[in-house]
């Protein structure tokens, strides 16, 4: 295993994912706005977005669960190197370009 692994983040990247995608659908069913109310409005069964967040949103936390030592927080924290701050800042930056690219 690498002395400085980045391993942290991209899990925190994956549950955060996980987390807003299943409450954005989720939410949006049970209000019928945004994507989710578009989806049901074209015919998509709307307790298959609920599924599909109830699915998700466990799965981020889960993914969370245990990591805020590796941010320096915690009865356990870790310092944060160099490293991991530029990962996350070129992840940033990256998301940030890759949407206003390709946003309408």
């Amino acid at each position: 295993m690498l002395q400085h692994s980045t391993t942290h983040l991209w899990r925190f990247f994956a549950g955060f994912c996980l987390v807003t995608n299943g409450l954005y659908l989720a939410v949006g069913v049970w209000w019928g706005v945004g994507d989710a109310g578009d989806l049901v409005r074209q015919g998509s069964p709307s307790w298959t977005l609920l599924a599909f967040g109830v699915a998700t949103v466990p799965l981020g936390f889960a993914l969370w669960n245990g990591q805020s030592g590796s941010f320096g927080l915690g009865p356990h924290p870790q310092p944060v190197s160099w490293r991991q701050a530029w990962t996350a800042w070129c992840v940033l930056i990256a998301t940030l370009v890759a949407e206003f690219q390709f946003s309408g």
